[in-house]
């Protein structure tokens, strides 16, 4: 039926995360709050508190443009904190810490200095991308795992 071929692998298998780059949002006249990473895992998508909206190259951090990137944003999409299957959990502790658990268990804990991740995280269906929104300075921060 034109679908394609589903994959073999839901989930990777991951041991840590580490920072793959970070962009100041200056464009954005409000600080961000919300985002999503697409199922591909390709791309970041970014709103801000009221009105404004971007999309991210996971794997540059560059911008892409896209047209009808409101219209994608609806009151019903969510901050994804867990993998299709659940093996990844990502939490915020105390506004400063990034908890990422793997089947339950703690893995690792991320921590950058001077950030405000209170707005959350989102984290690939695969699980290898963690975006984190950094309040305090207007960042977006991307994590890969290995």
């Amino acid at each position: 039926m034109g679908f394609g071929t589903p994959p073999t692998v839901l989930e990777g298998d991951y041991s840590t995360y580490t920072e793959k780059w970070n962009t100041a949002m200056s464009q954005f006249a409000e600080f961000l709050n919300y985002g999503f990473i697409d199922v591909a895992g390709e791309r970041g998508y970014l709103r801000g508190y009221w009105e404004d909206f971007a999309i991210l190259n996971l794997d540059t951090g560059a911008e892409i443009s896209d047209e009808d990137l409101p219209q994608k944003f609806s009151s019903t999409t969510q901050l994804i904190d867990r993998t299709v299957l659940a093996k990844y959990i990502v939490v915020v502790e105390d506004s400063t810490h990034i908890r990422i658990y793997k089947n339950g268990t703690l893995l690792q804990t991320l921590t950058v200095a001077g950030a405000d991740f209170e707005f959350g995280v989102a984290i690939s269906y695969n699980g290898q991308y963690i975006i984190a929104f950094d309040g305090n300075n207007n960042k977006v921060y991307c994590f890969e795992g290995s």
